[in-house]
């Protein structure tokens, strides 16, 4: 694909997403593409993680509360975005869907680069206009939000937009637990959970 053609996948996945999934979906990659396309999409959000990190750092005079190196971003969004492939594979076909992983994980990276995107455009608006800047940062997640639901829709198949909601609801509760099982192992107890017990 050249550059026209991706800038015209991009202009559709926004008007309608639902198609553009399954234009990128009749792509059929390989796997070894999908992990060449996965690789240079966490390197190019790290990239601009850690731009936005040094941006914030010359405005404020410090580094954010959570700036990590760029390895640790770099191994955060690989770990992040694997569990929540593997999560929605797993838990789909178990909810009516019938999509694979490499039908979620196509989707899913897509929306990588489309985020790499709007984050290197909502930091040069944060060097001009600040406050338009923060507007569009949170109107582009709201929309990434809306394509995702379709994006899930399309990758299993489910022809229903409430049941993917639920779909990617079930997913992060699912997350949250894996990760909390995982920290637990690693660190012992969190910091708060006895309260619970």
């Amino acid at each position: 694909m050249n550059r026209a053609e991706w800038g015209n996948l991009a202009t559709l996945t926004l008007k309608d997403p639902a198609q553009a999934a399954q234009d990128i979906l009749a792509l059929r990659l390989e796997r070894n593409v999908l992990w060449l396309a996965f690789a240079l999409a966490v390197v190019l959000n790290t990239a601009a993680q850690v731009l936005s990190d040094m941006m914030l750092s010359n405005l404020t005079g410090e580094l954010p509360v959570l700036a990590l190196p760029p390895l640790a971003y770099a191994g955060f969004f690989t770990g992040a975005i694997l569990l929540f492939v593997s999560v929605l594979s797993f838990i789909g076909p178990k909810m009516g869907g019938s999509g694979r992983f490499n039908d979620v994980f196509v989707l899913i990276i897509w929306l990588q680069y489309l985020r790499f995107v709007l984050e290197l455009v909502v930091l040069i608006l944060l060097l001009v206009a600040p406050v338009f800047g923060a507007l569009i940062g949170i109107a582009g997640s709201l929309v990434g939000l809306y394509i995702m639901v379709h994006f899930i829709d399309q990758a299993h198949r489910l022809n229903s937009l409430g049941q993917s909601v639920l779909l990617l609801l079930v997913s992060i509760i699912a997350m949250a637990v894996v990760l909390y099982f995982f920290l637990s192992l690693a660190g012992g107890p969190i910091v708060g959970s006895a309260t619970f017990v």
